[in-house]
């Protein structure tokens, strides 16, 4: 039969699963939980999780102290099982048991964590919010009519005001940085590169560290340190440090061999990219034509390329200066989805040219 992976949107049960988890939602899979499938698919697209919602619950209810604790995968009473087998929605125990979907599971909470679910992200959001309910320029907020007209649940203060959802919004914060910090705890520590990424003189040495107990591998090919199903890479090797004399992407994970669940054993990648030698620059990097909404194919030749104009847009760069450059990590901030990193070109001679093609 099938593996499971080829029914369901992988990325988006990841991402479920994990707010869920964040906040805590005691009802999260068990009962407050949708999945969908795109109807642009066409009935032949993969089952997605989502979307989110109902998360009255969470994140220290007032209301349902079943979340209040910010440490623990799981909210006390019938509260849905994050990992464990719960016969209510067994089939997140079933996926989260494979050990590349949890190994993916897990790169995806530390990649969020480098991202939106950074720490000061999470509470800068949390502010911009509160301000929309509580704003201090104006006498009377929506937040104080709030409390006057709805009288049940009370701020945990006992203030029946605005400084009362101030509290609440403290709690929240407070609640939200122990939560993160806690989910941190439970996996391998990802290793740390001792030399700050970016341009190095050659023969510079680099190393990284990380817990004692735990072991670093690491790849200078851009590869993965660990294989599908958690062994390891016949390209890794085995600690530090290595010398590097010519630009280099090192990919390194660390590996707890006693870890707190045997599916957490290798931690979540850190890439560095080291640059040796001249690199590009607006001093000898150039955009120097831009072909922009070209004509239609003009003869049996082009035609054979693509029929679509927009296939043969392109722009073409130069290396203005005297030596050979690394393009290497060369990329377009907006607007262009292209890296020069891992392509087929990663550097370019004195005067030599090169086009990005639409297609």
């Amino acid at each position: 039969g099938k593996h499971f992976t080829e029914y369901i949107d992988e990325d988006a049960w990841m991402k479920h699963h994990w707010l869920n988890t964040l906040s805590k939602n005691v009802d999260g899979f068990r009962l407050s939980a949708y999945f969908h499938k795109k109807n642009s698919d066409n009935g032949h697209g993969k089952l997605a999780a989502g979307p989110i919602w109902d998360f009255d619950r969470t994140m220290n209810s007032a209301n349902d102290s079943r979340s209040s604790s910010p440490s623990g995968w799981d909210g006390t009473g019938d509260s849905s099982r994050t990992f464990a087998l719960d016969s209510r929605h067994a089939w997140w125990h079933h996926v989260l048991q494979n050990p590349d979907f949890r190994q993916a599971h897990t790169d995806l909470w530390f990649e969020m964590r480098d991202g939106p679910l950074n720490d000061r992200n999470i509470l800068d959001i949390i502010d911009e919010f509160a301000d929309q309910i509580d704003p201090r320029e104006i006498g009377e907020s929506p937040a104080d009519r709030n409390f006057r007209r709805w009288t049940t649940n009370r701020p945990r203060n006992g203030q029946t005001n605005a400084s009362g959802f101030q509290y609440e919004v403290g709690l929240l914060k407070n609640w939200l940085r122990g939560r993160t910090r806690w989910i941190d705890q439970q996996y391998t520590r990802r290793p740390a590169f001792a030399v700050t990424p970016g341009q190095i003189d050659e023969g510079t040495e680099i190393s990284l560290s990380a817990l004692t107990g735990h072991r670093v591998y690491y790849t200078l090919d851009g590869t993965d340190p660990r294989l599908p199903g958690g062994a390891i890479s016949s390209s890794a090797t085995a600690g530090t440090p290595t010398t590097l004399d010519q630009t280099t992407i090192i990919t390194a994970r660390a590996y707890d061999p006693t870890p707190l669940d045997p599916l957490t054993r290798w931690s979540a990648p850190v890439k560095a990219t080291y640059l040796v030698g001249p690199i590009a620059t607006v001093d000898n990097f150039a955009i120097t034509e831009l072909h922009y909404a070209p004509q239609p194919a003009l003869n049996a030749a082009e035609e054979a390329v693509s029929t679509g104009a927009w296939d043969f847009e392109f722009i073409e760069f130069m290396n203005i200066g005297s030596e050979t450059i690394d393009l290497t990590d060369v990329h377009f901030a907006d607007g262009i989805e292209f890296t020069f990193t891992g392509s087929a070109i990663t550097t370019l001679g004195a005067g030599e040219r090169i086009l990005i093609v639409n297609n």
